[in-house]
């Protein structure tokens, strides 16, 4: 867009330069006057004289594209860098999330087993081994999600960044 607005300017500039045209014309075939001349050019210039305004109208319509085109792109770069930043705390939070979750998982396996000789002991209850279990269950499956979860915001921040490797773009 920036380089049509430049080239819009140029176009509009040119209002200001004057215009040279030749036409040149063969007859075949003429009647009358002009029936002994078979052929005729036009040298003409055009000089802009009275069309300074409309020329100054054009010029600073096509400046204000320019403009325009600029401060847009200006506006897609600083979405493009958000979305990049983004992107990168997405993975970073994911990161965070799956180490922390990793010890909760850690933690509700060893619960887990920790019940599971309580109970062959007759100290607590089958249902106390299946909370315990439940909750190892549960926890794993957030911990899978994050998992999920982090290789999703590594490929959104490779799409964002553009560093998709060369097979896949």
């Amino acid at each position: 867009r920036i380089a049509a607005a430049e080239e819009g300017v140029a176009v509009a500039r040119s209002g200001w330069f004057p215009t040279l045209t030749l036409d040149a014309n063969y007859y075949t075939h003429r009647a009358g006057v002009s029936k002994e001349i078979d052929w005729d050019v036009l040298l003409s210039l055009e000089a802009p004289i009275f069309d300074g305004f409309t020329t100054s109208a054009r010029m600073r319509e096509a400046a204000s594209y320019l403009r325009t085109a600029r401060l847009q792109l200006a506006r897609k770069e600083r979405e493009i860098r958000l979305e990049i930043r983004r992107a990168w705390s997405d993975v970073r939070a994911f990161q965070s999330q799956l180490a922390s979750l990793e010890k909760a998982v850690s933690s509700a396996q060893e619960n887990h087993e920790i019940v599971q000789a309580e109970y062959r002991q007759g100290i607590v209850t089958n249902i106390e081994v299946l909370t315990a279990f439940n909750t190892l269950q549960g926890v794993r499956l957030e911990r899978d999600r994050a998992r999920f979860g982090l290789k999703l915001a590594g490929v959104r921040l490779s799409v964002q960044s553009g560093s998709l490797p060369e097979g896949i773009r």
